[in-house]
């Protein structure tokens, strides 16, 4: 009777271990393979984007053109200025060009903090409202220059937001999370 408890047991314990072992394997297996499929998705290094090279900003693309150093609206302050032709790819009128929440290129260089640009039209230096479908329109990309900051190499972070035409909560078709499209390195040149 007793070897008989000892033996049930001990089968008991070898299951346990065998499936626990088993749901291991899957694990690793399943984490094995979503580590292989958010690589393939979402690539270690960024697209290196050159003037004159469009890049896609989600609803529409910006190809830039030139980066320049400008005086600021004040005596003394400077401002960094991407200048570029910025394009609608959708069919209708776009008020968020670069997504919703917007999602601006973002300016690093040497560590310094650059606070979010102000994006407008070159025709007339007003801010950009919306843009028209299939219409290229002439943009500037302003960041204000902290005091601190040196003239040296610049990078230019794109994001763009995905479009997924039929999403899987509202069965519509929808905008998405954002992902890293390209990056712009470049010195700025002197402007006026």
């Amino acid at each position: 009777m007793a070897m008989a408890r000892y033996s049930l047991r001990s089968t008991a314990r070898q299951i346990r271990v065998r499936v626990l072992a088993a749901i291991g394997v899957f694990a690793a297996i399943v984490v094995t393979w979503w580590v292989k499929v958010e690589d393939a998705r979402i690539p270690d290094t960024l697209p290196q984007i050159a003037f004159g090279e469009p890049v896609n900003v989600g609803r529409s693309v910006f190809t830039p053109q030139y980066l320049t150093i400008e005086p600021g609206d004040e005596q003394g302050e400077r401002k960094l200025v991407l200048t570029g032709l910025l394009e609608n790819v959708t069919g209708t009128t776009q008020r968020a060009v670069f997504g919703f929440p917007e999602k601006l290129p973002e300016l690093s260089s040497g560590g310094t903090k650059f606070s979010a640009p102000r994006v407008n039209l070159v025709r007339d230096n007003y801010f950009l409202k919306q843009l028209e479908p299939r219409i290229r329109e002439a943009v500037s990309i302003a960041w204000d220059v902290p005091p601190d900051w040196r003239e040296q190499d610049v990078s230019i972070e794109f994001s763009a937001q995905q479009f997924k035409l039929n999403d899987n909560l509202y069965s519509k078709a929808s905008w998405l999370l954002f992902y890293p499209t390209g990056i712009l390195r470049a010195r700025p040149e002197k402007g006026s």
